[in-house]
């Protein structure tokens, strides 16, 4: 592999947000330097320190590792933005021609990073690796199940193969990095930017440390965000009593088939629940639509960058020529 020296862009930008993971960040950098040891153009390592609470113990690492390497670049975000704004605060300081984007937890396994590179490199925009969901608890299988098949019944059903193993051209950065509002999908952007998409067949294995700090509420959030972002208290209220009266109409309709109720007013009761719920569902998408709009105009960063660590010291410029680089 070519030596990158310090002033050089790298062919191949590598962005991980890191959330307390500092005990397996020097396997993880030493995984991927081997991983691309071959790979033409030279690298860099994004590690985006997503405000881990763990003591700044993940901060420390990254410092670390950028001390080790010249290649490694660390990034330390104010506070938790989540998962897909401390990746696009990642991908905001890339300077690679190609970009990839993968876990911190090696589930993904680096040495598939030149299989994706080759997907892009025959003529797509975006790769992804893809894998069969074998690893995860009945529930949460059921719940990404669930949400798959609501995402295709929205009309986007690519999106449900979507991963957080990503490849994509340099080129489409200029234009995620001038996102605003409260919360983002990056996938959802990347489909808005091109459908130049393939999608790659790779091994995920479990974790070696620790546990997912990824819950079914961080994924039925994605799932919103991608649709509409749905984390306010009024939203979430909203489709809390939606969800109860569905539950609660359709017990009733049940009751009433299997004759538990000899009256009529059990099943128009749930009737009327049912058709409750859909009008809440309604009120909640308006609020949430009008809420992101208002967010949108006033320009709330999704990101703010504390400190950047790198061979060259890399400093975040608020007024520089790009407003990626939000303050």
């Amino acid at each position: 592999m070519a030596r990158f020296y310090p002033g050089m862009n790298p062919a191949i930008s590598i962005v991980v947000p890191c959330y307390k993971s500092g005990a397996q960040l020097p396997r993880l950098v030493t995984t991927i330097l081997d991983a691309a040891a071959n790979l033409p153009g030279g690298i860099e390592i994004i590690l985006v320190n997503d405000g881990s609470p763990d003591a700044h113990a993940t901060w420390k690492a990254i410092c670390v590792e950028q001390s080790r390497d010249q290649r490694v670049v660390g990034i330390d975000l104010w506070r938790n933005f989540g998962q897909h704004s401390a990746t696009l605060a990642g991908i905001s300081q890339s300077r690679g021609r190609t970009i990839i984007t993968i876990d911190d937890d090696l589930q993904y396994n680096p040495y598939d990073i030149p299989r994706l590179l080759e997907a892009c490199d025959a003529g797509c925009d975006l790769a992804y690796g893809i894998y069969r969901d074998t690893n995860h608890g009945i529930l949460r299988g059921l719940v990404a199940y669930l949400i798959r098949i609501f995402i295709g019944w929205a009309g986007i059903s690519d999106y449900a193969k979507a991963t957080s193993f990503r490849c994509f051209r340099g080129e489409l950065r200029p234009y995620l990095g001038k996102l605003f509002g409260r919360s983002i999908c990056l996938d959802s952007q990347l489909f808005v930017l091109t459908r130049s998409v393939q999608y790659v067949q790779v091994q995920r294995s479990a974790r070696s440390e620790g546990e997912s700090t990824y819950t079914l509420k961080a994924l039925f959030s994605v799932a919103c965000d991608f649709v509409l972002a749905i984390d306010n208290v009024m939203v979430k209220g909203l489709l809390l009593a939606a969800f109860a009266f569905v539950n609660i109409g359709l017990a009733l309709l049940l009751a009433r088939l299997m004759n538990w109720f000899s009256s009529d007013l059990a099943g128009i009761t749930g009737i009327v629940m049912i058709f409750s719920a859909v009008q809440l569902c309604f009120m909640a998408g308006v609020l949430e639509y009008n809420t992101r709009l208002l967010y949108s105009a006033a320009r709330r960063p999704l990101f703010a960058i504390k400190e950047v660590k790198s061979a060259d010291d890399l400093e975040c410029q608020p007024e520089s020529f790009c407003d990626r680089r939000i303050l």
